[in-house]
């Protein structure tokens, strides 16, 4: 299979023992190519900006600024590169910034091989994808607001209830 036939991705990640892991795990994916590789902010945007990959894999904190600023800059350089955030992270305030910032995918650095694998494939077809423990923390979130909102359109005191 040529490369021009596979996902592109660069991998960003300062923890160099995370990135080469990162790396050498998707070098057995027969649909993904590692174009390459930054260890802070301002060589991820260089790297980013040369290679144009189909997919980052963006961690959210680097030295130099973080990756919803890296996020924010390749929105307004209207690269094509699609944003996953992979970390550690499942702050959901993280997850609603790295959306807002023009994310397609916020996926846990515990995931194995066929999560990530299948992340970058939705992804890169597309199709948003976040890691299965936040979905259902998001669910309950939205349902909070949700809820809430409609009891104030109501007009009932929330107090009462």
């Amino acid at each position: 299979m040529s490369c021009e036939n596979l996902v592109s991705v660069v991998v960003v990640d300062d923890h160099p023992i995370t990135r080469h892991g990162i790396i050498d795990m998707l070098s057995i994916s027969d649909h993904i190519w590692v174009l390459g590789e930054a260890d802070n902010a301002v060589s991820a945007i260089r790297e980013i900006t040369n290679l144009v990959p189909d997919i980052v894999l963006l961690d959210i904190r680097l030295p130099g600024a973080s990756g919803l600023d890296i996020c924010r800059t390749l929105q307004r350089k209207s690269l094509r590169s699609r944003v996953i955030i992979l970390t550690s992270y499942e702050n959901e305030d993280y997850i609603f910034d790295a959306l807002r910032a023009g994310a397609w995918g916020y996926v846990l650095k515990i995931a194995g091989f066929v999560e990530l694998e299948q992340a970058i494939l939705f992804v890169s077809r597309g199709v948003r994808t976040l890691s299965e423990p936040l979905i259902n923390a998001l669910v309950d979130q939205y349902s909070n607001i949700a809820r809430e909102k409609a009891i104030l359109e109501s007009g009932l005191d929330i107090e009462e209830l």
